[in-house]
């Protein structure tokens, strides 16, 4: 009887998942609004949609973008931090980081002005010591780096390199723990 019990919630639960994997295909799948359509209000419901993977159409990126930090410990010693530099990642790596890329693009934004104390917390935690000595974190202040992308046939000279050299920023953020 224990055995029948425990195999009938195995099948429920791969169910279970063939279906949301099946789900997440769909919706990531770069198909007709349709298709899509019908699978987002389970989505919806689930809290588990994708936002539209306007990667390259129909408006394509102008700004290239960058958050960063900066770790003040109580000894005075500082450390940087930056969010993962897209030109530098291998193929497989864009694959495996876009989402988490995507929540960098999105998380400096002041509309997701929630999200910066969590963040701040998270990097404060694991933000190494530059010398690795045990001094606890003072403040984290949060940066944004942008720069704007000439359009093709615009005249403007595009930057040398992969790289685009983040010419313009602004601090967002600042974080002290509270005594």
């Amino acid at each position: 009887m224990r055995e029948r019990a425990r195999a009938v919630r195995r099948v429920i639960t791969n169910a279970f998942l063939v279906t949301l994997l099946f789900l997440f295909f769909v919706d990531a799948l770069p198909v007709e609004d349709r298709y899509r359509a019908s699978v987002d209000p389970i989505l919806d419901v689930s809290g588990l949609w994708q936002e539209q993977w306007r990667l390259f159409a129909p408006e394509v990126d102008k700004v290239n973008t960058r958050v960063s930090a900066q770790v003040l410990f109580a000894d005075g010693a500082t450390a940087s931090w930056h969010s993962p530099d897209w030109p530098s990642l291998s193929v497989w790596q864009r694959f495996v980081e876009f989402r988490r890329m995507e929540y960098f693009d999105s998380v400096r934004l002041d509309t997701n002005r929630g999200a910066w104390p969590p963040l701040a917390r998270y990097l404060a935690k694991t933000v190494a010591h530059p010398s690795g000595a045990s001094s606890p974190v003072i403040e984290v202040v949060l940066s944004r780096q942008w720069a704007t992308i000439p359009a093709p046939g615009s005249g403007q000279p595009l930057p040398a390199g992969p790289y685009v050299f983040f010419n313009e920023g602004a601090t967002f953020y600042t974080w002290r723990p509270t005594p």
